[in-house]
């Protein structure tokens, strides 16, 4: 699926993505529980590598940070991720520091005593097709609700940075492949603004996907995040410390 630009896929997500008038008019279902959870193939000796991370929490794109991301499963998603990227730096023997929200929560002692730092970044992008329906029901009180075609897709790029400069070094994407499915929401009592995440069953629709995104997402980290390759980064990176240190 071609990739579109950050800001246009998070506002057009911000503007689909609304709320719904009205409790539902029907039961919703259990809400599934997607493992998101990825276990190292081996564990190498703790620390035993020469290269330190700070390592910043997976992002969203800045402008889901204050809506999307509270909702399940993209909090799931990144949670999950976080701590597999801590858990996939250890078993490769690899120093830790963190992990931070963001670069700029970093002190100076954390970056002037890492090596490397690592900075995960979710894009999805979502794009539902449909219509709002509305009706009555027998007892001729109205109800509101959308029907139509969601589509995703979208990369998780992976960014190794220098930590005192913050210029990058190296940087991976995994493109995750476009996917469909039909949706349609509960019956409403009031027009809808938008699809709304607060409905189980879209929740679910969607998990299921991001669970193969997610699988597929950390065996590739784990393949990228190679010792030896880092090793080299690191040797690339110093100059540029040594430069912010002391004022080349």
């Amino acid at each position: 699926m071609k990739h579109v630009r950050l800001l246009a896929v998070a506002l057009t997500a911000m503007a689909v993505f609304g709320c719904a008038s009205g409790a539902p008019k029907q039961a919703a279902e259990p809400e599934m529980l997607p493992s998101f959870d990825f276990a190292p193939p081996s564990n190498a000796t703790p620390d035993s590598t020469s290269v330190s991370f700070c390592l910043v929490k997976p992002q969203f794109p800045e402008v889901w940070q204050k809506d999307l991301i509270t909702y399940y499963p993209f909090n799931k998603f990144s949670q999950n991720m976080g701590s597999d990227f801590e858990e996939i730096l250890s078993a490769r023997g690899f120093r830790m520091r963190g992990p931070f929200a963001t670069y700029d929560e970093m002190s100076f002692p954390d970056k002037s005593q890492s090596d490397l730092t690592l900075m995960p970044k979710i894009e999805f992008d979502f794009s539902p097709v449909g219509v709002q329906q509305a009706g009555k029901d027998l007892l001729g009180t109205p109800w509101y609700r959308w029907k139509g075609t969601v589509k995703l897709g979208g990369r998780i790029t992976i960014a190794v940075n220098e930590t005192l400069s913050n210029e990058r070094m190296w940087s991976k994407s995994v493109e995750l492949p476009a996917r469909s499915f039909a949706y349609e929401s509960p019956k409403y009592g009031g027009p809808m603004q938008g699809l709304s995440l607060d409905d189980v069953k879209l929740a679910n629709l969607l998990a299921k996907n991001m669970q193969d995104y997610y699988t597929m997402t950390m065996t590739e980290v784990w393949k990228y995040l190679d010792p030896q390759e880092m090793a080299m980064i690191k040797k690339q990176a110093m100059p540029l410390k040594d430069k912010v240190r002391y004022g080349g």
